[in-house]
């Protein structure tokens, strides 16, 4: 997973940073320097799926220019669907079907940014919610939960 994240960041032009500290203030964030350069920071290199769909989702923001600091976009998103944005993104690039754990992950981060940050829930938001607590429904035969 981290030679795909490392590859996604040099063609979106991102910068990588890993900075085991973050872990105090969460797992991933995406921004950009004083300059206007892109990067992400992780708490954990993306060597499994949980750091690695963290690190996804933080180039998803780049990516689809719903970062955090606003891209092409920010005026006319709310952040919910920003974040929506970003997960999808990562989801259609993440190389093997996720496992349970990574779509509770997913589902949980949702959650947590409409009750902790009090971010306004959308259609789009809720919509993709259950498309995720679908999947958990939907096993698949090779133990794995497949993202159509």
């Amino acid at each position: 997973m981290d030679a795909l994240v490392r590859r996604l960041a040099r063609e979106l032009g991102v910068r990588v940073i890993y900075d085991p500290d973050y872990l105090d203030t969460g797992s991933g964030g995406a921004g950009e320097d004083e300059e206007g350069d892109p990067f992400i920071i992780l708490a954990r290199t993306p060597k499994s799926e949980i750091p690695g769909l963290t690190a996804l989702h933080e180039l998803g923001h780049h990516a689809t220019r719903w970062g955090p600091q606003g891209g092409d976009n920010w005026t006319n998103k709310r952040r919910i669907d920003m974040e929506v944005a970003a997960w999808e993104w990562a989801l259609d690039h993440t190389p093997q079907p996720l496992t349970e754990d990574g779509l509770r992950y997913i589902l949980e981060a949702l959650g947590a940014y409409v009750l902790a940050r009090r971010y306004r829930v959308t259609r789009r938001a809720t919509n993709f919610y259950l498309e995720l607590q679908q999947q958990l429904l939907n096993l698949d035969t090779n133990g794995g939960y497949t993202c159509e």
